[in-house]
């Protein structure tokens, strides 16, 4: 989806990314996870050299997986660089082409990410959760590996490729990613409630649990957070690809923006799930209840950096006129 148009790959706006990921979601939290994980790490091509990324995504069916945070190091040698390292929460690895690993450079400031060839890394099969199974996040390390100082891509610098899509931050883009996954998982379960709801009388009980007010509360109430998660990470894209596209960049405030709006979405997302889940009574419980694995895979998808709690500290910190440099924003 992400991957740049010379290249063949999709080059899609953000917005629609937000449509598809939410859509795929909702069938399965996992199938959208790494559909999201592929589709962002496909950012990073945009900032490699032409021939260098071409030979990455030499096949529009190229994989590519990862991750973004900074657990290796890379020693340069001309044009050479000699990476070790050992990454957490590897979603999509098992059947990834390439995979980015964030690497601090000696001698440099900021993060790079550089492109592993699948073969050339060790799977280390540590992902075992209450959340997210199906993404396979395993550990991968690599230790001394040589790969060309081409293959290496600065996501906090200006892209190589043009167009809007690339104007975007690497890192406020997988924010919306997550958040469109989230809304879509919280979606389904919202949707797996009102079913049950309307075939389930509790012990002791004479009603239907959908003909109990409380509950009638409660899934207006989740579906209006859900919802507005959706308008709000909606909104935030659509207005930041105008002024991508209108002045070639995006202000501290649409940033801000964007990494507000995604983290809401999420935690809008998890309160969601988790209140339905609540009036679904202890069957909901059950390993076979669909309900209860939309909560897990949501509480999962809150632990991730870009948009756990801490992040709304970014939004706040420009809403309140603070420094925000060398914060990731």
């Amino acid at each position: 989806m992400l991957a740049p148009a010379s290249l063949g790959g999709g080059e899609v706006s953000p917005e629609e990314m937000i449509q598809a990921l939410s859509a795929l979601g909702a069938a399965d939290g996992s199938a959208g996870w790494c559909t999201m994980v592929a589709a962002t790490s496909g950012l990073a091509l945009a900032r490699l050299d032409h021939e260098a990324a071409a030979e990455i995504f030499s096949n529009p069916q190229t994989m590519i997986g990862g991750v973004f945070a900074p657990r290796g190091r890379a020693v340069c040698h001309d044009r050479n660089w000699e990476i070790s390292g050992r990454w957490p929460f590897g979603s999509n690895i098992a059947w990834s082409d390439w995979m980015l690993g964030g690497c601090m450079v000696e001698g440099e400031k900021g993060p790079r990410l550089v492109f592993l060839r699948r073969e050339e890394v060790e799977l280390i099969d540590t992902w075992h959760v209450s959340g997210l199974r199906g993404t396979g996040s395993h550990d991968f390390s690599v230790e001394g590996l040589t790969v060309p100082a081409s293959r290496a891509a600065d996501p906090a610098a200006a892209a190589v490729e043009p167009g809007p899509l690339y104007v975007f931050p690497m890192f406020a883009t997988l924010a919306l990613g997550i958040a469109a996954v989230s809304v879509g998982v919280a979606t389904a379960a919202i949707d797996e409630f009102a079913e049950l709801a309307t075939k389930k009388t509790p012990t002791a009980s004479k009603r239907l649990l959908a003909e109990r007010e409380v509950v009638q509360a409660a899934v207006a109430r989740a579906r209006g957070e859900v919802e507005a998660g959706r308008a709000l990470i909606l909104d935030q894209a659509r207005t930041g690809w105008v002024e991508a596209g209108d002045t070639g960049e995006l202000s501290l405030e649409r940033r801000a923006g964007l990494r507000l709006a995604a983290s809401h979405a999420v935690s809008a997302s998890q309160r969601a799930a988790l209140e339905v889940f609540q009036h679904a009574g202890a069957s909901a419980s059950y390993e076979s209840s669909p309900l209860q694995r939309r909560v897990r895979d949501l509480q999962m998808a809150g632990q991730h950096l870009m948009v756990a709690p801490p992040t709304f500290e970014l939004a706040g910190r420009v809403e309140l006129g603070l420094d925000v440099e060398g914060r990731g924003l």
